[in-house]
């Protein structure tokens, strides 16, 4: 005989970590940028050191960028086919490209 094993709800699958590995790249990937898009606003435009890190404020832009962005994308993948749902890799969904939206807006 064979134990029955219920379905786990989707309420539990959509508030536990991801199952994934694309979704906990794209988790980190978002965080990443998160932490570049936070550090760049504190360091650069509240301390205004910008004279002589010209080259880094340009480096860390492109990175934050790329990093959202790549965590949106790998967070759509996991979700479509991976069948991902946790609310991490949603959330990494929306804020992995927040950082682009200045650059799309003008």
């Amino acid at each position: 005989m064979s134990a029955y094993t219920p379905h786990t709800s989707l309420w539990k699958r959509f508030l536990s970590l991801p199952k994934t590995g694309l979704g906990w790249w794209s988790v980190g990937m978002t965080a990443t940028s998160q932490v570049l898009l936070i550090s760049g606003v504190l360091f650069f435009e509240v301390l205004v050191v910008k004279e002589p890190w010209e080259g880094v404020i340009g480096a860390q832009a492109i990175t934050m960028f790329l990093s959202g962005l790549a965590g949106g994308v790998l967070g759509l993948i996991a979700v479509v086919r991976r069948h991902e749902r946790s609310a991490l890799v949603w959330l990494a969904m929306v804020l992995g490209p927040a950082p682009a939206l200045p650059f799309i807006v003008q």
